[in-house]
């Protein structure tokens, strides 16, 4: 069985959605953490913003707020990436971005807030 848990411990050869990793072929992914908490003001941020992974890397968003939340990419391009909606306090979700490029997101719960907007940048494996 395959599961994103801990992607080091995926089997040689494992698919998940679009994500595929063969021993050999890809570097060992890794794992950036983005928080979801109340800024001063009362204003809830994704930090660190922006946020720069390499291609196949997972973007990990933890709740720190008490309201729900949903990191979407900006023009409603769901074809590139979804996220769950992360309930609040302390819950999380987790994405593997394959492609490269720059991809802004904001809060789908939230979306006219300011402040609930972010950048990933993501970089060709090397």
């Amino acid at each position: 069985m395959c599961s994103l848990g801990d992607a080091r411990a995926l089997p040689r050869h494992c698919r998940i959605g679009n994500f595929e990793r063969k021993v050999g072929i890809m570097a060992e992914p890794n794992i950036a953490k983005v928080t979801i908490a109340n800024a001063p003001a009362q204003a809830t941020v994704f930090e660190p913003n922006p946020q720069t992974i390499n291609q196949f890397d997972s973007v990990f968003w933890s709740n720190e707020t008490t309201d729900s939340h949903q990191p979407a990419p900006d023009g409603g391009a769901d074809d590139q990436w979804v996220s769950r909606p992360i309930p609040p306090k302390g819950q999380s979700s987790q994405v593997v971005f394959e492609d490269t490029g720059t991809f802004p997101y904001h809060c789908a719960k939230h979306p006219d807030s300011a402040t609930e907007k972010g950048v990933i940048t993501v970089n060709a494996q090397s």
